[in-house]
């Protein structure tokens, strides 16, 4: 992401507590990776705003986040 120019910050919290973080900074996305996600190949994009979440593959990801 960070080659990207797209900021990040990564997290070893529990789930529901880094998405909390994420969203009391202000962070609009916040990027999913769990076992599943690894080995699917497909990572979960949750938008925060919206509360929506989307299954991508990183570069899409990336993309996505960009707009």
């Amino acid at each position: 992401f960070r080659n990207e120019g797209v900021g990040c910050v990564l997290s070893s919290l529990k789930l529901k507590k880094a998405l909390s973080y994420a969203d009391t900074t202000g962070f609009v996305y916040a990027v999913i990776v769990g076992e599943k996600e690894i080995e699917s190949g497909l990572l979960k994009l949750r938008n925060l705003r919206e509360g929506s979440e989307k299954d991508l593959k990183l570069n899409d990801i990336i993309n996505e986040v960009k707009k």
